[in-house]
């Protein structure tokens, strides 16, 4: 069990690099962040300490490192699927947020991704979509906050939980090949999910 130790501070001054993926086909995966959501290549190389090659990715204020090491023996993701897999210890999901959550489901849905749910209810305030990577990696995307108004419920104004009014997401939109826009990072889920994001 682990116990505070009184007289010793925290660390502090960290700052998020990135998130990073063990993946098997790393041009494969490269190219499905690419062109499904978006994401740019801004560096490849290898780390020759693990005998690895990797790409970084950046998009919507986040950033992935794709690794791959070709000689290993490799294990695929755990692929069970909520609500079971809240009882998977450690990283869940990546999750993004977006203010058109039916068009970019609609968007996804049209490139054939590996939907786990589409547009469906998370919670009384909130809609999501839940879909996998080409190896089975989750990735799951936040709709705006809800509130309800008597019978009716539509998206309400920025809450707590919410980023800041000047950090707004960019506009949906769509390029010539068809890529996702308006996607915004939201958090890296873990196995307790934070009161903002509320129980699932």
């Amino acid at each position: 069990m682990y116990k505070a130790h009184p007289m010793l501070p925290p660390v502090r001054g960290l700052r998020l690099n990135n998130v990073a993926l063990a993946v098997s086909n790393l041009n494969a995966m490269v190219a499905w962040y690419e062109s499904r959501l978006d994401f740019v290549v801004t560096g490849r190389g290898r780390f020759d300490a693990v005998s690895a090659d990797y790409a970084m990715l950046d998009a919507a204020g986040l950033r992935i490192e794709l690794v791959s090491r070709a000689s290993a023996v490799q294990r695929p993701v755990d692929r069970t699927s909520p609500p079971d897999r809240q009882a998977v210890l450690g990283l869940k999901a990546m999750v993004f947020e977006t203010d058109d959550l039916e068009a970019i489901t609609a968007l996804l849905t049209d490139h054939q991704v590996d939907m786990v749910w589409a547009d469906q209810p998370l919670s009384a305030e909130r809609r999501s979509t839940l879909l996998r990577d080409p190896e089975g990696n989750l990735i799951h995307i936040f709709g705006p906050m809800l509130r309800h108004t008597g019978d009716r419920i539509r998206a309400g104004p920025p809450t707590k939980c919410r980023r800041p009014a000047g950090d707004n997401l960019a506009k949906l939109s769509h390029d010539g090949a068809g890529m996702a826009h308006g996607l915004q990072a939201v958090a890296i889920e873990s196995f307790k999910a934070d009161s903002c994001h509320h129980q699932r």
